[in-house]
């Protein structure tokens, strides 16, 4: 990685909808170990823009949950309870619904939510 300048790089390549899911996680965590703290603040913000649960990217927000854990990043607790009530919410197949809310609860409760 070519330092700071590169992270508007990868930000291009995150927020690209057209590119591979895979392709966009590894930017992700480019993301992260370029500037944490602007990585981290951005995925909390992807996360609590979530709201058409249909069409949501849960490997982007895997992906950020495991950013949030590795640095034990509270901030994201009140978004993710958001995100779960959304889905809750949400008309999906009860089973990945559950799922879904299940991941997100285990995420929650990793970050050491009361």
């Amino acid at each position: 990685i070519r330092g700071a300048a590169f992270y508007d790089t990868l930000h291009t390549i995150w927020r690209d909808f057209e590119r591979d899911g895979d392709q966009r996680c590894e930017a992700m965590l480019g993301l992260e170990a370029i500037d944490p703290e602007r990585a981290l603040s951005e995925f909390v913000a992807m996360v609590d823009q979530t709201t058409d649960i249909e069409q949501m990217e849960d490997d982007q927000i895997e992906a950020a949950i495991l950013a949030f854990l590795r640095h034990d990043h509270r901030a994201a607790i009140e978004p993710l309870r958001h995100l779960r009530e959304r889905i809750l919410g949400a008309n999906l197949d009860p089973d990945e619904q559950k799922e879904l809310a299940d991941f997100l609860l285990e995420g929650i409760n990793l970050l050491g939510a009361d």
